[in-house]
């Protein structure tokens, strides 16, 4: 397997086109064509990181903070570019698309959190859906309409697998240099066909036509592209939910505080009863005014500002730092199952390692 596969992969889960202007996400330091001898997931690559991944024969890091964030002008012995280059190590980062994407740190922030009815918290971009329509013979049609699926294809809110079949008469004339799967050349060919519909989001569009391709048994599949303006698909920051019942604000700080196993919680006190909770990973004091405005009584987040306690405070409304590390970790061992499923041959491992530690 190469670099460039797993960077594939990581892009089917969450795609890079999602990152946000600021942020720098890919494949930060390596080589796309350079084989994977095994891969380590980290929150930060730093030197601890490069020791561990080196002990565990691992020759790429999937981190979530980008290892290079702002443009460099010096690449020097001592930094961790520098270190991570000369032993051979590849870096992919997968920053605020994995913050924003299904599946991503704010879903696992919820479900750690036992958060139920999840929605999203802040719209951050909205695009039509697009609509793929694929010609299969009947053979293959349900292996067809399966690697689609799990290419992303066919998920409208909370369904999954959703498509329309229905049945027609292909016909097709093989010329010189055609290998076909069905007919001969030189000669015209009918065949019984289903044809599939099913709408993805743009950024899983192309996943979709290549999971497709691949399991088609035609030479040229005959497909179309479609923008589905009656789908919006929205990417947002930040989930909210219901909690499985309702709780005091001291005691929704200690709900955190087990659940992530953090030693550091910090909060202010809201003046109700809290039932709803919004979640944002990492520096998320900015989505306040969105937790109130979508009528959570609590935010839980990675740091915060004093002054933003201040406003939360002032405002009778709970708030919860849950520590940067404590709140986006969370997403790497999940992550790390979902490409162990697609790669078994590859050894991968999960770094838990802090710059920070807590007393």
């Amino acid at each position: 397997m190469k670099v460039k596969d797993l960077l594939n992969a990581v892009d089917a889960i969450a795609p890079f086109a999602l990152t946000m202007d600021f942020d720098n996400t890919g494949l930060l330091i390596g080589d796309p064509d350079a084989e994977v001898g095994g891969v380590m997931l980290a929150l930060d690559c730093t030197r601890d990181v490069l020791t561990e991944a080196k002990k565990q024969g691992a020759n790429l890091i999937l981190t979530h903070h980008p290892v290079i964030f702002h443009g460099i002008k010096q690449v020097q012995a001592d930094s961790v570019v520098y270190q991570a280059i000369r032993s051979g190590i590849h870096v992919i980062s997968a920053h605020t698309n994995l913050d924003i994407a299904q599946g991503g740190v704010n879903d696992c922030l919820a479900r750690r959190l036992g958060l139920e009815k999840v929605e999203g918290l802040t719209a951050v971009n909205q695009e039509a859906y697009d609509k793929v329509t694929v010609f299969v013979p009947e053979s293959h049609s349900q292996t067809v309409y399966q690697a689609m699926s799990a290419a992303g294809a066919g998920t409208v809110e909370n369904y999954s697998g959703c498509a329309f079949l229905t049945e027609g008469e292909g016909c097709f004339l093989p010329m010189d240099g055609a290998h076909p799967y069905l007919g001969k050349v030189g000669e015209k060919e009918s065949v019984r066909e289903i044809r599939i519909e099913m709408v993805c989001a743009k950024p899983q569009t192309p996943h979709v036509i290549q999971a497709m391709k691949a399991a088609h048994p035609y030479e040229v599949p005959a497909y179309d592209i479609f923008e589905d303006r009656g789908i919006v698909h929205r990417e947002t920051l930040g989930r909210v939910g219901l909690l499985p019942a309702p709780m005091e604000p001291q005691a929704l700080a200690k709900w955190v505080k087990n659940a992530l196993d953090n030693t550091a919680i910090r909060f202010c006190m809201g003046k109700q009863p809290i039932s709803k909770v919004a979640v944002c990973g990492g520096a998320g004091d900015s989505e306040l005014e969105s937790a109130i405005g979508c009528g959570a009584q609590a935010l839980v987040t990675g740091e915060v500002k004093h002054h933003i306690f201040m406003e939360a405070a002032q405002r009778g409304f709970t708030l919860i730092e849950a520590g940067h590390f404590h709140t986006e970790a969370v997403v790497l061992d999940g992550l790390k199952e979902r490409l162990a499923a697609q790669f078994p041959e590859l050894n991968f491992s999960v770094s838990h390692q802090s710059v920070v530690q807590t007393m």
